[in-house]
């Protein structure tokens, strides 16, 4: 027994020194891991103060030990809590501990049983578990899956419900988990059990971490850092796909290649600063245009893509003139800035091999917009003759 619960301290100690080099080596997962190791520290220091079987149980035993288990519970939801960018939720928390120093207190004063103590923890332990799981919940399912969740949960579930065996006392002092009046371990199978599932929740956490970090990695990979939409990289992985899907099924989409008409004297007159801050309108212009599942990329420094996919070009026109006479109406803090832009647009066929034939005739009807003057839109496909607006 006692070799089992010293490995489970040692196990504890270790998960939290490990979490903080990892603090170390991924900045990205302070916010979290910082909170974990904490939880890992504290459960080995409840391990290692618990009373044990055949050892003399003092008062400070007892009340340590519960007073632990309580911030470790705290650890735990601040973990979740960060996890998922939630406020945290320290008022609830204090006036918990609160109460139950009170009682400790109390317990000092007036002749009473430790078992009221140990009661005490235990029904705080039960609210906290179970507002932390309920709360965390939906979160972690919606992002990471069931799966994800139940193993995250499940140390924390079969805790809770030893506590509430413990709390209520309803089962025989031979079969008892914990002592309902010391908090003694009593039983080996719980720890073995708790020692394979907190291990299981270090794990699961890492990995929730880590897939979290190549999605966040992803993202930056493909999307533009100024504007917050995809970049060229990105919008040529979605023609890809489109053109695929044309092959396959016959569905056309159409595209938009849009330039800022005289963007360069923008940066020459106002800075580079007031230009960004007009890359930026022009695609909140886009973005807020356009439906969900469209795509918006930059392109090129000032040219910009737009993919809508199952549209014709008929249908699609009116969307772009949209799009031209919002940008138009934008304005800055510098009243006399006045944005326009061109835009060409085509239609796929399914002829297109490859990218390079759509983007191709895009181009063309993006340069005959400029020919004609600029603030324009022009069509070029294989379908439709050209045609100006």
């Amino acid at each position: 027994m006692d070799k089992i619960i010293g490995f489970l301290a040692l196990q504890q100690f270790i998960y939290g020194i490990g979490w903080l080099v990892g603090i170390r080596l991924i900045p990205e997962i302070r916010r979290v891991g910082i909170w974990l190791s904490g939880f890992a520290i504290l459960s080995g220091l409840y391990f290692s103060i618990s009373p044990t079987h055949g050892e003399t149980v003092t008062s400070w035993h007892i009340y340590s030990a519960q007073f632990v288990i309580l911030l470790v519970m705290v650890m735990v939801r601040r973990a979740n809590e960060a996890l998922f960018f939630e406020p945290y939720r320290w008022k609830e928390d204090a006036s918990l501990i609160v109460l139950f120093l009170m009682i400790v207190l109390w317990t000092f004063s007036v002749p009473m049983q430790t078992s009221v103590v140990v009661m005490t923890a235990s029904f705080i332990v039960l609210w906290m578990g179970i507002r932390t799981v309920v709360l965390s919940y939906r979160s972690i399912s919606n992002e990471f899956g069931l799966t994800i969740t139940l193993l995250v949960n499940m140390p924390i579930i079969f805790f809770l419900l030893v506590k509430g065996v413990q709390a209520f006392a309803i089962i025989d002092h031979q079969m008892i988990i914990l002592d309902p009046n010391t908090g003694r371990l009593e039983s080996k199978w719980y720890l073995a059990l708790l020692l394979a599932l907190t291990g299981l929740m270090h794990v699961n956490y890492v990995v929730m971490l880590l897939k979290r970090l190549i999605q966040d990695l992803n993202k930056m990979t493909k999307t533009d850092v100024l504007t917050n939409v995809m970049n060229r990289r990105a919008a040529e992985e979605a023609l890809c796909r489109e053109l695929s899907e044309t092959t396959r099924n016959g569905d056309a989409f159409t595209i938009f290649m849009i330039d800022i008409d005289f963007f360069k004297s923008v940066n020459d007159r106002y800075g580079h600063a007031k230009g960004d801050e007009v890359l930026r309108g022009v695609c909140k212009c886009m973005r807020e245009t356009v439906r969900k599942n469209d795509y918006v990329a930059r392109f090129g420094g000032e040219e910009f893509l737009i993919i809508l996919p199952h549209t014709l070009v008929e249908s699609a026109v009116e969307l772009a003139d949209r799009i031209r006479q919002k940008v138009a109406d934008l304005r800055f803090e510098s009243d006399d800035i006045r944005i326009t832009i061109s835009i060409g647009i085509t239609q796929s066929d399914t002829n297109d091999t490859v990218m390079e034939h759509i983007v191709s005739r895009a181009d063309k009807a993006l340069y005959r917009s400029k020919e004609c003057g600029r603030n324009q839109i022009n069509v070029n496909t294989k379908i439709l003759n050209a045609c100006s607006l």
